[in-house]
């Protein structure tokens, strides 16, 4: 969650239910903690300056459903931001 938190500059709870449940789900799918951070990277690239999209920034839309379709989307060279956390660090702050 903290690199959720560190590309949006918001304050996401690890530790809350509905998250870890999210975060459960897609693991249990095969999903590895590479794939969390990026689709965390491409939409932050995406979103993080669109005005409309910026507030699905979440845990709720990037672990979700559609978690599958994020994953396999491109981060845009242009909007890249830079720096990242380990492995750990995406779920613990």
């Amino acid at each position: 969650m903290t690199h959720l938190n560190a590309k949006t500059g918001r304050r996401y709870n690890p530790k809350a239910i509905s998250t870890r449940k999210l975060l459960n789900a897609r693991l249990q799918e095969g999903y590895q903690v590479e794939d969390f951070i990026k689709v965390i990277d491409t939409k932050v690239s995406h979103w993080l300056n669109d005005e409309k999209y910026n507030m699905y920034l979440r845990p709720g839309t990037l672990f979700g459903a559609k978690f599958d379709n994020y994953i396999n989307e491109n981060v845009s060279n242009s909007d890249k931001r830079n720096g990242s956390c380990s492995d750990e660090e995406v779920w613990y702050e």
